[in-house]
């Protein structure tokens, strides 16, 4: 019972903190926008968000609850005076049961504020736009009409699949914690997100990193090419709208460099090439070998490679050196090397070929 009064006297006296956590650029740690969390009484055991909307869905408030939470973190955020993106989250009823009040309230908290619709990102859970209605989508169209932005939160962390995105349309694309949790280890997920870089580019979504926690982590991101980010490794949520610090933006900055340096270099082959190999010795190129150059672009080898009969596509290549050395390249290796090195340009190339 005394949790449940105190929920009601945050209703009542609009206990409600907002804090605000920068979404940043990872080319160059500038900010273009926050995120608005909110919290409930600090010390309080409904101080975090978590257990203050499960009480609220107890107690059939959430409605109310994210209303105050919405009305809160556009006040506060005006005073700031700033011109980066708000990026709030709305409770997926309201696309069902409450879409004309949320449009108007909305309406009367802007012109209040003097915050004008295309400075708002409406942040929607992936689990929330899977289970889309004509209902919720003609919602999220008429948001977009009305000059808002969107946002797919978390995605990942369901079971939607690309179709989604192609009928909400969202300028932006959140990317799950879980999906960033152990990137640097795991090639699977490196791959994933290499296929969602190319989907996002070709339908002109950006894509932004959550729960960025560690280095390794955001070396990666910038490495996958990966251009905004979030997370406590960048900056903890504060009911300041902070940025990123000098020292914090040279980092960004210095791993961006690593990896245009290395892209400019390109690959470097001949680390693959096997030198010194028997020619009656070689096992897999039966016909006239194609022969390589130092110099032969890489798009061109692997044009070339593909289109050979196609009993002999993945036929050792020979490769000459600028010495003049003649060794073997394997097909297997170059695409090994071209997935791990290039990455999004090697789904592009697979997808076209």
């Amino acid at each position: 019972m005394k949790l449940y009064s105190e929920f009601f006297d945050i209703l009542e006296n609009k206990k409600i903190t907002p804090v605000f956590q920068p979404i940043v650029s990872l080319q160059n740690g500038e900010v273009i926008g926050y995120e608005a969390l909110s919290r409930g009484p600090q010390g309080s055991a409904l101080e975090t968000p978590v257990k203050l909307f499960a009480l609220a869905k107890e107690l059939n408030k959430i409605k109310e609850l994210d209303y105050l939470c919405r009305v809160k973190s556009i006040e506060t955020f005006m005073q700031f005076n700033n011109n980066k993106l708000l990026f709030l989250n709305i409770n997926p009823e309201i696309m069902t049961e409450r879409a004309s009040c949320f449009k108007q309230e909305m309406k009367n908290n802007l012109q209040i504020n003097n915050l004008i619709t295309d400075k708002i990102v409406l942040e929607i859970t992936e689990q929330c736009s899977l289970n889309n209605t004509p209902q919720a989508l003609d919602f999220l169209r008429d948001c977009l009409n009305q000059g808002f932005r969107l946002a797919i939160d978390d995605m990942g962390a369901g079971y939607a699949n690309l179709n989604n995105l192609t009928k909400i349309r969202p300028g932006f694309v959140k990317l799950d914690l879980e999906l960033i949790h152990g990137i640097q280890e795991d090639l699977l997920k490196q791959n994933l997100l290499k296929f969602l870089l190319y989907f996002s580019r070709t339908a002109n979504i950006t894509l932004i990193a959550e729960g960025i926690e560690t280095l390794e982590q955001l070396t990666t991101l910038i490495d996958l090419g990966i251009e905004y980010g979030q997370g406590y490794y960048l900056q903890k949520p504060s009911s300041e709208l902070t940025v990123l610090g000098l020292e914090e933006r040279k980092e960004i900055i210095n791993i961006k460099k690593r990896r245009e340096d290395k892209e400019e270099k390109g690959i470097n082959l001949e680390d693959i090439v096997t030198f010194n190999w028997q020619i009656d010795k070689r096992t897999n190129c039966k016909n006239i070998p194609l022969v390589v150059y130092y110099d032969t672009p890489l798009e061109k080898i692997l044009d070339l490679a593909m289109d050979r009969l196609e009993k002999e596509i993945y036929d050792d290549l020979w490769y000459k050196s600028k010495d003049g050395k003649l060794g073997l390249l394997k097909i297997k290796d170059l695409i090994k090397k071209l997935t791990t090195q290039l990455g999004i340009f090697s789904s592009q190339f697979f997808f076209t070929h």
